[in-house]
């Protein structure tokens, strides 16, 4: 299955330069919100592929055309997530250098590094424990995928809700 999700690094990578160029003509402010849009589109999509061609009767063989379909149709949706993920690491680091003095430029750059590893942790625990409860026969059940993927669309529009918010900083990086 990593095999299926490479696009989703393959987006992160691809959108950096034009994550920048967002940057430099809108502040990351605005990148920041649109990344949170596009992850949402991206969990969005899979919940849709989960419940339409995804969504199959347990114990009855599937046609092999449509779980490749399905697994490319998720490496596209992948793809989506990580050009959203990309946006958001991209910008963030901007706008906190932006948003501090010259002299706590390391502290608030190692607390970003601090708390992205937290929010991952802390994310990966609550979906373990979704699934974990929303299981059938020791394994989980489409409404625990459903479900999961509803818990991270609705946190990514929760976060690009806020990051509109945030007061616009003087400081706009530039594209290179």
């Amino acid at each position: 299955m990593g095999i299926w999700l490479i696009p989703m690094g393959l987006g992160m990578m691809l959108i950096s330069n034009a994550g920048a160029a967002i940057s430099a003509a809108h502040g990351p402010r605005v990148t920041l919100t649109i990344a949170g849009v596009v992850i949402a589109v991206g969990y969005a999509l899979t919940a849709i592929v989960l419940f339409t061609i995804g969504n199959r009767t347990p114990g009855v063989d599937a046609d092999s055309a449509l779980i490749l379909a399905t697994l490319v149709l998720y490496s596209v949706c992948s793809l989506v997530v990580g050009i959203g993920i990309g946006l958001a690491f991209g910008s963030m680091p901007a706008l906190i250098m932006g948003a501090v003095p010259a002299t706590e430029k390391a502290a608030a750059n190692g607390f970003n590094s601090l708390m992205r590893s937290l929010g991952t942790t802390g994310s990966s625990a609550v979906i373990g424990a979704v699934l974990a409860g929303m299981m059938s026969g020791g394994v989980p059940t489409l409404g625990g995928f459903m479900t999961t993927l509803i818990i991270g669309c609705c946190a990514a529009l929760v976060a690009a809700v806020i990051s509109y918010f945030i007061p616009p900083t003087t400081t706009v990086v530039e594209a290179k």
